[in-house]
């Protein structure tokens, strides 16, 4: 839930996964970060969208110290604000693509302002990100959408710079690169999770209704665009 001073700004985190970092290139990550992401358009109460369901952040737990001292000081944490800017861009920028106007208005409809009250973001058309995964071949994030749905298909985004969006490295965080979505069958259900399989063949994924909290359990091969 929403926290502030002394722990966590972010309010309805959803998406967790870990993201080794190659920092030389040899296929052995020097370091293990946990990756949470927080982005959700559907609005609360009459149209109010919430600032801090906005976030992707990066934290290294220590599992060999004291539970008081494993997590880093959350006020040393850099959050990366711009998924839900950059989701709507990605959206605009493909506006003949079936996928590109369903996830530019997933964010704030035509003829309102970002993050402005909007009460028509509903729990089908409002942007919920809910899944998140290293990609098969290491190289980047995956987000998974709970909605909005393309023809009932899920939308799958890969964030292609996960070192820059992160900051890591003490650097400050980047705005999220976003690739070419995949829209994947899931039988008119979206994102609740998604897994790398340890083999690095396949994903694990659990899959739901926007409006409800039943699940479904998936496995899939590497997605193929549809």
């Amino acid at each position: 839930r929403a926290a502030q001073s002394g722990s966590l700004e972010v309010d309805d985190l959803e998406a967790v996964t870990i993201f080794p970092w190659d920092i030389d290139g040899d296929a052995k990550p020097e370091a293990s970060y946990h990756v949470f992401a927080a982005s959700c358009a559907r609005t609360r109460g009459k149209g109010r969208v919430e600032p801090l369901r906005d976030a992707l952040f990066a934290i290294r737990i220590n599992p060999d110290a004291p539970p008081a001292s494993a997590f880093p000081d959350p006020a040393s944490i850099e959050y990366n604000r711009s998924l839900r800017s950059q989701i709507r861009s990605l959206g605009a920028e493909h506006a003949s693509d079936p996928w590109g106007p369903i996830l530019r208005n997933s964010v704030h409809s035509p003829g309102t302002q970002p993050d402005a009250p909007n009460a028509s973001l509903s729990t089908e058309s409002g942007l919920n990100i809910e899944g998140l995964s290293l990609s098969l071949d290491g190289s980047s994030l995956l987000l998974g959408l709970r909605s909005p749905l393309v023809n009932g298909l899920a939308i799958l985004i890969p964030l292609k710079n996960p070192v820059g969006a992160l900051g890591l490295g003490e650097s400050q965080p980047q705005p999220a690169s976003l690739g070419t979505p995949t829209l994947l069958n899931l039988n008119g259900l979206g994102f609740r999770s998604i897994e790398r399989d340890p083999s690095g063949r396949f994903f694990w994924i659990a899959a739901g209704p926007a409006s409800a909290d039943d699940l479904s359990l998936i496995h899939i091969s590497e997605p193929t665009r549809q």
